[in-house]
């Protein structure tokens, strides 16, 4: 008979409908993302005021600014004096009345044309403005660069003298080492040659010596005729 098929338990799922979520009283940790580090430029060399160019332009800006606030000022007056005069023309309708409001809405478009060309100057003087402190700038960063390029000739002079003691420290090491390596081979060529002269002189003197002993050689009469007598000296 084939063998009876093991039941399996059918796996419990969550019902239709039912939200999953955290269990009550458990507490979800969130990770935070580290926060990106910001890649920035590097400070720029701060922009010096005591330049006189960078000055002058500076009070060129402020005195214009204060120029077209006036006249801003002149112009909302002029505006308010324009309606005064136009709302009394319209009521009055007289000759005189249209010529005030002639004059004051005159005085309007006088005051927009000033405020325009002081707006023209102002825009101008920004523009300087700007220049001498990009030249301010250029000048701070020259003499930035100026020092240093100065400390690090200065760290340079300083790193060269310790090279060099370190440099005449093995030097003469070295060359000491091979001085005293080469006297060495000299004065044991010297002592060799000193005492194969003195071995000679030594043995010159022990030739000398032995001879003496002995003594002075007797002189031989061999080959001469007896009873010849030497002639006489004229």
């Amino acid at each position: 008979m084939p063998a009876a098929k093991r039941k399996v338990p059918a796996k419990r799922g969550p019902k239709p409908g039912a939200k999953r979520g955290p269990k009550p009283g458990s507490k979800r940790v969130v990770k935070k993302a580290a926060p990106a580090a910001k890649r920035g430029r590097k400070p720029a060399a701060p922009v010096s005021t005591d330049d006189a160019s960078l000055k002058k332009a500076v009070a060129a800006v402020v005195k214009a600014e204060a120029a077209v606030a006036k006249e801003t000022k002149s112009l909302v007056a002029a505006k308010k004096k324009a309606a005064v005069a136009a709302t009394k023309a319209a009521k009055t309708k007289t000759a005189a009345a249209k010529k005030a409001s002639a004059s004051a809405k005159a005085g309007v478009a006088k005051v927009n044309v000033k405020i325009k060309t002081l707006k023209e100057a102002l825009k101008a003087a920004k523009v300087s403005h700007k220049v001498a402190e990009i030249n301010a700038k250029l000048k701070a960063d020259e003499m930035a660069n100026a020092t240093k390029a100065a400390e690090y000739a200065a760290a340079l002079a300083s790193k060269a003298e310790a090279d060099l003691a370190k440099a005449v420290a093995a030097f003469s090491a070295k060359w000491a080492a091979k001085r005293k390596k080469s006297d060495a081979a000299k004065a044991k060529a010297f002592a060799k040659k000193q005492a194969t002269k003195e071995k000679a002189t030594a043995k010159k003197a022990s030739v000398k010596i032995k001879a003496l002993e002995k003594g002075p050689a007797k002189k031989s009469t061999r080959g001469r005729k007896p009873g010849r007598k030497p002639a006489a000296a004229k």
